[in-house]
């Protein structure tokens, strides 16, 4: 399966049946925007669709695991209500609400 269509998330396959989710750049805290928050979401169907992953594992390449979303996502939505309600009105499956709907173990 290919992870091509992300464009803040990284993928790497350390090891036979395992993909590695990576989030953020390297020597900072991981934030994401409205991008990387729908991203995450899609992320887990296509993990759960994928024959070649028996385990996924999201970590950080910066300092931390997760800052939140970032400032610009957080100025966007504070100047354009539609762009919050928008935001706010994604399918509550994705982000991480979908991880518990995987089959296990996870």
């Amino acid at each position: 399966m290919g992870y091509e269509r992300y464009k803040t998330l990284k993928f790497a396959r350390p090891a036979p049946g395992v993909l590695e989710i990576l989030m953020g750049k390297e020597g900072k805290l991981a934030t994401a925007g409205m991008d990387g928050h729908h991203e995450l979401g899609d992320v887990w169907r296509d993990v759960d669709a994928d024959p070649e992953t028996r385990v996924a594992i999201l970590r950080s390449l910066g300092k931390g695991f997760s800052g939140g979303g970032d400032f610009s996502m957080i100025e966007a939505v504070m100047r354009d209500f539609a762009a919050g309600v928008n935001y706010g009105a994604s399918d509550p499956r994705k982000d991480g609400a979908a991880i518990p709907e995987l089959p296990p173990p996870m």
